[in-house]
């Protein structure tokens, strides 16, 4: 595991809780996104100022309907999604190459906020250029559309066979990232929603890259960006 992976783990278990080092503007970030959310709940109050502590990155509990925002509690899909930025998911949508997803794999702190890059019964690689970067990742040996990464590079990596049932998943920021690389193949039953859109300025925006999804509509409840959960307890509500 590099250096870089590490470094993320950390970040990931820090936003989970487990720290209390995150950025003070992630939480005026969370009680904006928390004031544009379409279903209040008196709990909503206590959950921001909570978030300034730990983001919650397990929310999505509350379920009245599909939809649900989460914070991004990384830099791992920058700059598609940046740090604190508020994201809209579809619990009920099945992932699809390209997707951006948010999914739970054991042994790691908190879910992932990923982007799915092959499905099961495909074969991904990244194969090396002579001077060992790598040439671009490969699905069923198609290029596979990255031109989202803003020229942030991945280290090759071998073929690999993707299992029915799971998915290979890969972050945008290839440079500081847990993702399938070191991995492997995860089970796409982790996955908690296909993310919809990022949520700026009051706006949906279509995250680049990935399949256009239907985006909540004025009736459509959206359940808030959730509290943290108390150490060792469950979640508020």
């Amino acid at each position: 595991m590099t250096t870089s992976v590490e470094n993320e783990i950390r970040t990931l278990a820090a936003v989970a809780g487990r720290d209390t080092s995150t950025p003070v503007d992630l939480a005026a970030r969370a009680l904006r996104g928390a004031r544009r959310t379409r279903r209040r709940r008196p709990a909503i109050a206590a959950g921001v100022v909570a978030v300034g502590l730990g983001v919650s990155w397990g929310a999505g509990r509350i379920g009245a309907g599909p939809y649900y925002d989460e914070l991004q509690p990384s830099a791992g899909m920058a700059p598609t999604i940046a740090m604190g930025e508020s994201v809209t998911f579809h619990r009920d949508l099945a992932a699809e190459q390209g997707d951006v997803v948010r999914i739970s794999v054991p042994g790691v702190p908190v879910p992932l906020l990923t982007r799915v890059i092959a499905v099961g019964g495909t074969t991904v690689s990244c194969p090396a250029r002579p001077d060992g970067t790598c040439a671009g990742v490969l699905v069923d040996g198609r290029p596979s559309t990255d031109d989202y990464l803003a020229a942030l590079p991945s280290e090759p990596f071998a073929a690999v066979d993707v299992p029915a049932g799971d998915v290979f998943v890969l972050s945008d920021n290839r440079a500081r990232a847990v993702d399938s690389r070191v991995l492997g193949p995860v089970a796409a039953s982790g996955i908690e929603g296909v993310a919809v859109a990022v949520r700026r300025d009051d706006s949906y925006v279509a995250i680049p890259g990935a399949p256009r999804h239907a985006v909540p509509g004025d009736a459509d409840p959206v359940d808030p960006i959730g509290p943290v959960p108390p150490a060792g307890g469950a979640p508020a509500d």
